[in-house]
């Protein structure tokens, strides 16, 4: 199945930097376990009864537009490994030293311990993780107002930055993401 999606990818003439998006999700796939259920959202496209799968627009296939979809399916990653408690698993995927509420941690073994600790208090086993809307910073901040103060963030410093809000159970959870030369994104900061 990964080898057919392999050569698929190669005839699709994508673009370079849509290419090398795909590549890298496909790679991350390979290290997915099959039995997972994470690889079974990975690999599935759900469409809604009666629709095609509709060609990418030029939007889609501009940078903002990849950019979005890359942070898309990053934050939809962390949310799910947050929900099943698999937090070492999701650490892997974040930049340090990582904001997670009023706290920076500087190591993945600090943080895991941290939000282990502060999961087991909580029955994620009851959320549901909704939606996921992705939004240049300046856009989240005129819809939903500026990040909460506790994340102790420079605003200088976050004009590259995008923000996944995640509709858990009717809860607005945020991942903060930036991006890197080599057009992956990253989350550094998150708050529900």
């Amino acid at each position: 199945e990964l080898d057919e999606l392999q050569e698929r990818l190669k005839k699709a003439a994508l673009p370079p930097e849509v290419e090398k998006v795909a590549q890298k999700e496909l790679n991350r796939l390979k290290t997915i376990p099959a039995a997972s259920s994470e690889y079974t959202v990975a690999g599935t496209v759900q469409l809604a009864p009666g629709r095609e799968a509709a060609r990418p627009t030029e939007e889609d296939l501009s940078p903002e537009g990849i950019a979005r979809s890359v942070i898309h399916n990053e934050a939809r990653f962390l949310f799910q490994s947050l929900l099943t408690g698999d937090v070492r698993n999701a650490s892997t995927e974040l930049i340090f030293p990582f904001q997670l509420e009023d706290k920076r941690f500087n190591t993945p073994d600090e943080l895991v311990q941290a939000w282990v600790k502060q999961l087991r208090s909580r029955r994620t086993d009851l959320v549901t993780l909704y939606d996921i809307e992705v939004l240049p910073i300046a856009e989240m901040e005129k819809k939903y107002g500026k990040p909460p103060a506790r994340l102790g963030l420079d605003p200088r410093a976050l004009k590259d930055t995008w923000a996944a809000v995640g509709n858990l159970s009717g809860h607005a959870a945020i991942f903060l993401f930036r991006g890197s030369p080599d057009l992956s994104w990253h989350a550094f900061a998150y708050t529900d």
